[in-house]
């Protein structure tokens, strides 16, 4: 399927959007790994689809503070006291949804906020019920404070707050008497336009979908109905040395297929991972950032025995920065998964000109990339996004070309 047919579904909400005959807003649905979870990328995203066809809110994150430094767009977020974070990517014990994220506390003086400064005209937590489940007040701004009971049978519930239309905070406390446990929140603007729900989990790959309650998911994706799916993993796919490609490709068509399952009328779009690179630990610290060690693509002779490569790397003249040897090939299954399954698929590390790409955004002014060469600087996340929407808005300028009757 040629990439603009499998974006149909998508390019056909935005066209509605445009000649208003939609009344719903657009949604884009991102999860990912740390790439996503940071919010750069998607946020610059999120700005740049919300600039041509409107601003529809925020919309759907994961509760509270899930990690140290988390900083997402348009919104701020605060924690206090002692909750616990299950975001295990590792985890299939601690039931999660399409967040990656679960929240739990319950003792006054647990308090979460959320501020947005260009406001909000409707809220929704998404919460989990259970036979101990404790109550919740909501607060928004200075308004009355709103009880919420979390005691039934175990199942989730997505509660939709009172909200005077231009809010600004969202402020919530555990009463005390049971457990509140939440899935996630969303605040959003009346009227049209996009939302981009964004929900990265650190260190994750494909297989944190595995860990995920199909339940939820499935009740996640009928109360949001993305219009398009932004699936962006392969980072640390890549870094894995011990990957069967075989079996990653199967776990990661059978990821992806859940979601075509669950949602049927949303278009999938697989994101390659970007450029990353690794200095081998037996090499000279003091050279990881010295200009003259560069960085290069392995030889087929250094990926012939890449384990002995890192263990005696200065003795062979290979210290220097180099993509990990399963980076490319973890390219290379995703997008033969998008084009088996009729997906469409864009390669980030195209962006920073394919190999060792992430080695020269360090050497930009300003860099673009961190020293770690794995993560990427705000202005090398934007740019990137920037890439994928002008890339986006291309192939829909054709697809509305490609419907306009013959002359």
């Amino acid at each position: 399927m040629a990439q603009r047919e499998s974006l149909a579904p998508f390019f056909k909400a935005l066209e509605d959007l445009e000649e208003g005959r939609r009344t719903q807003p657009v949604r884009i649905l991102q999860i990912g790994d740390e790439h996503t979870a940071g919010d750069r990328f998607s946020g610059r995203l999120r700005a740049r689809f919300q600039e041509r066809f409107g601003n529809a809110g925020r919309g759907m994150l994961p509760p509270g503070v899930p990690f140290e430094y988390y900083a997402p767009t348009g919104v701020a977020t605060e924690q206090t006291g002692p909750w616990s974070v299950h975001a295990d990517p590792g985890s299939a014990e601690e039931p999660v949804g399409l967040s990656g994220v679960r929240l739990s506390g319950g003792t006054p003086g647990t308090d979460l906020s959320l501020y947005s400064e260009e406001g909000f005209d409707r809220a929704e937590l998404e919460l989990l019920l259970a036979p101990e489940g404790g109550t919740l007040l909501v607060q928004v701004d200075d308004g009355v404070e709103q009880r919420i009971g979390t005691r039934g049978l175990r199942s989730v519930a997505f509660v939709e707050l009172d909200v005077p239309p231009g809010s600004h905070r969202l402020d919530l406390r555990p009463v005390g008497d049971g457990p509140i446990e939440i899935l996630s929140w969303t605040v959003e603007r009346e009227g049209t336009g996009i939302v981009l729900d964004s929900h990265g989990v650190l260190g994750a790959t494909a297989a944190v979908m595995d860990t995920w309650d199909r339940s939820f998911v499935a009740a996640e994706l009928a109360r949001r109905r993305p219009d398009l799916i932004l699936l962006s993993y392969g980072t640390n796919e890549g870094f894995d040395d011990g990957l069967d490609l075989d079996d990653y490709r199967r776990r990661f068509q059978e990821a992806a297929l859940r979601f075509a399952e669950l949602a049927p009328w949303a278009a999938i779009y697989v994101i390659g991972p970007p450029d990353g690179n690794r200095y081998p630990d037996a090499c000279p610290v003091e050279d990881r950032e010295a200009a003259e060690t560069g960085c290069a693509p392995l030889s087929d002779e250094e990926l012939a025995d890449y384990a002995a490569l890192l263990e005696t790397a200065s003795a062979g003249g290979a210290c220097r920065w180099h993509p990990p040897p399963n980076l490319e090939p973890v390219r290379k299954v995703q997008e033969a998964v998008a084009a088996a399954d009729g997906y469409a698929y864009w390669d980030w590390s195209a962006v920073m000109e394919g190999a060792c790409g992430i080695d020269r955004w360090t050497r930009t002014e300003p860099p673009l990339a961190l020293e770690n060469r794995v993560h990427l600087r705000p202005m090398g996340y934007e740019k990137s996004a920037d890439a994928l929407f002008d890339r986006i808005m291309a192939d829909y300028a054709l697809w509305r070309a490609a419907r306009l009757p013959a002359m």
